[in-house]
């Protein structure tokens, strides 16, 4: 995910998997050279198998951020479907950060989120490593929507563990990933970990 465009007028945030398609399209291209010029067969279907690749990765979204209309208009992109919808700014109360377990490296990968009272909007279709990163877009958005930025429940080596984030991971009924999140971003034990977010998860009860 990156900041594509930014002014006092819009914000426009995309994230895109395209790279990879272009990645698999070119090595298709001389499977289907050895398979269909050099008459060898055998290369035709690792040929699909990487075109099939090639497709499933042509996705992209993005995310405006119209001050002028104070309306956030999103718009995704994949091989075979297009959807597109908007929230108004006054609709926002926030942004999160989901989690995903199980990276290409063994860890947690993230998406942004836009939190309303009706739940959480995915910015992007796909997760991705970069805490720093995350949290870094996360602040711009913020900072655009002149959204008051949640503290941290730690150093600012956990600047993606705000309770904004915890609450939306509880929402989905993800709580070992929200435990998870506190953990990694915060540095802290288990059972600490725990604590805290079964502390959120009681406050939520009781706002309800």
């Amino acid at each position: 995910m990156r900041i594509l465009r930014q002014n006092p007028q819009e914000l426009v945030v995309q994230e895109s998997t395209e790279w990879l398609s272009y990645i698999f399209f070119a090595v298709c291209l001389p499977l289907v050279y050895r398979a269909v010029v050099a008459v060898q067969r055998g290369f035709l279907f690792t040929a699909a198998f990487f075109l099939l690749f090639a497709i499933a990765w042509l996705r992209k979204t993005t995310v405006v951020f119209d001050a002028g209309a104070q309306m956030a208009r999103w718009r995704k992109r994949s091989p075979f479907k297009t959807t597109e919808g908007s929230i108004p700014f006054s609709a926002i109360t926030g942004v999160g950060t989901e989690t995903c377990a199980g990276g290409s490296n063994g860890g947690i990968t993230y998406r942004l989120t836009i939190l309303t009272a009706q739940g959480a909007t995915p910015l992007s279709d796909t997760y991705s490593g970069g805490t720093k990163r995350h949290a870094a877009i996360r602040e711009e958005i913020l900072r655009f929507l002149k959204l008051d930025t949640p503290h941290s429940l730690d150093s600012s080596d956990a600047p993606v563990a705000d309770e904004a984030s915890l609450r939306s991971l509880l929402r989905q009924g993800r709580k070992i990933d929200a435990v998870t999140l506190l953990r990694e971003s915060a540095r802290i034990g288990l059972t600490e970990a725990v604590q805290r977010v079964n502390e959120i998860e009681e406050r939520m009860k009781a706002e309800k």
